[in-house]
């Protein structure tokens, strides 16, 4: 410890004992000059005022202890309350007792005491502020008098007033538009981002509840709505906005917004675990530039606090590791990048059931070009968690506009048969089947599934109308 920190703690107790010491004084004093003014004042507010500080004093007392308020703002408030009480009690009248209302007895005695020690009080106040200012404040900072700053703040206060106005008129704005084409999903979700805007939590769900009738369950549409609930409800991901991201993830297993949310849940409810690997998923398919990248990457180090979880980044490539890869030269990353996999190979042969540690080796793979050996990591991952949908419609979609080999359609036939029963009628799952079937040469097992898939589309939409083509190409010779 360098004699820095030594001296400031040393000042930090100095200026926490002087507080307790100059508190007992003044509660002292209180409790004497009350005593010998019972029945003598009929302010009842000043009372109230007294005792209303003394509990403050007590919670303040209380705050420290329990470590959620530091020495320097302890010592800081604890000398403005009591100088306050000061000046409290030097408010209560001075006259004497009068019969039938309190004590007879001679309470001046008592009274010169309390005066001594109120003397006492009004030099030891100063003094004390002035030794805790002198150890801990800031003299050497320059001059900022509140004078010289009233043009900055009167120009803030009109910037925020301003702004004020610009998102009340946008919110105006938007629900005019609204009123006009109750029909246009564009103008609502306008409604919703314009109250949001402005923290009206009850038009954006009522906005984005509208826009999801129009869709027909958008998948994007029930991420916003998702938020919007977890938002209104101060941050909790509620019921309903788990049942959203359980249909948005069967849909679409890569929206980051579900994505998010179902780690938040996760975190919410103690499981640190999978919220870890939650938001792993989502770094491992966000881009580089992904402007939620450094919030996932706090709250998965929060995570792992919380459950005393070993995140164990030396046994392969992390997020920063690879990007930091990206500015070398070919050679120089593809050598460290390789170095990272062969310890994190070494690491799966004796944990294979660490479904982080595949999916780190898939992206290493991924930037190594090597998108064979990145596909039988992800399979391994999805095998390693079967009960992780999204993590299985992850490595499915890597299936989609790719040559596949006969191994890696048995691989990606496998993860698909994992899927528990309740998602056979998923959409994703319908057409995943129907996909597969194809590659593996089974037309009418294809044309089973996605016409199926069909019935459930809406008709005049462009999702229907692409798949109908597919359908009809299953037909021709």
């Amino acid at each position: 410890m360098s004699p820095v920190d030594s001296e400031m703690i040393v000042m930090f107790v100095m200026g926490g004992g002087f507080c307790l010491l100059l508190a007992g004084a003044m509660l002292a004093y209180i409790r004497a000059t009350r005593r010998g003014l019972v029945g003598i004042s009929d302010d009842a507010d000043l009372r109230g005022e007294i005792d209303r500080l003394m509990l403050a004093r007590t919670a303040l007392d209380q705050d420290h202890q329990s470590g959620r308020i530091g020495e320097t703002d302890y010592a800081a408030t604890c000398l403005d309350i009591d100088r306050r009480l000061l000046a409290l009690s030097q408010q209560t009248p001075d006259t004497p007792n009068t019969p039938g209302t309190g004590d007879t007895g001679d309470t001046r005695p008592a009274l010169r005491q309390s005066g001594r020690l109120a003397i006492g009080l009004l030099l030891a106040l100063p003094v004390g502020a002035a030794v805790i200012y002198a150890s801990l404040g800031r003299p050497d900072l320059a001059d900022n008098p509140l004078v010289n700053r009233t043009a900055e703040i009167a120009s803030r206060t009109q910037m925020i007033t301003a702004t004020k106005q610009d998102l009340a008129q946008n919110l105006a704005n938007a629900q005019a538009a609204t009123v006009a084409s109750p029909d246009d999903v564009e103008s609502w979700l306008t409604l919703a981002e314009a109250a949001a805007a402005v923290n009206d939590s009850a038009t954006e769900i009522r906005a984005l509840r509208t826009a999801r009738q129009l869709t027909n369950d958008d998948p994007a549409v029930l991420s916003l709505l998702a938020e919007a609930l977890s938002r209104a409800a101060d941050g909790q991901v509620t019921v309903p906005a788990r049942a959203l991201i359980d249909t948005v993830l069967a849909t679409d297993p890569a929206d980051p917004r579900a994505l998010f949310l179902w780690g938040l849940s996760a975190f919410q409810d103690g499981a640190y675990a999978d919220a870890i690997s939650r938001w792993q998923t989502l770094l491992s398919i966000s881009t580089p530039d992904a402007p939620w990248l450094p919030i996932v990457r706090r709250n998965i180090q929060q995570a792992a606090e919380a459950g005393d979880i070993l995140l164990e980044s030396e046994n392969g490539p992390d997020a920063d590791s690879l990007a930091a890869a990206a500015d070398m030269s070919a050679q120089d990353r593809d050598a460290m990048i390789l170095s990272m996999v062969e310890a994190l190979r070494d690491h799966l042969r004796t944990t294979p059931d660490d479904t982080e540690g595949w999916q780190r080796l898939a992206r290493a793979y991924g930037v190594l070009g090597d998108a064979e050996a990145a596909f039988d990591a992800l399979a391994r991952a999805a095998a390693s968690a079967p009960q992780d949908h999204a993590l299985t419609y992850q490595l499915l979609e890597k299936t989609i506009g790719v040559e596949m080999s006969v191994e890696q359609l048995r691989m990606a036939q496998t993860a698909l048969d994992r899927l528990t029963a309740d998602a056979a009628e998923a959409p994703q799952y319908l057409f995943f089947t129907g996909h597969l079937a194809r590659l593996s040469g089974a037309p009418a097992k294809a044309r089973t599934a996605w016409t199926k898939l069909l019935d459930s589309l809406p008709a005049d939409s462009d999702m229907a109308a692409t798949l109908a083509a597919e359908i009809a190409k299953l037909n021709q010779p």
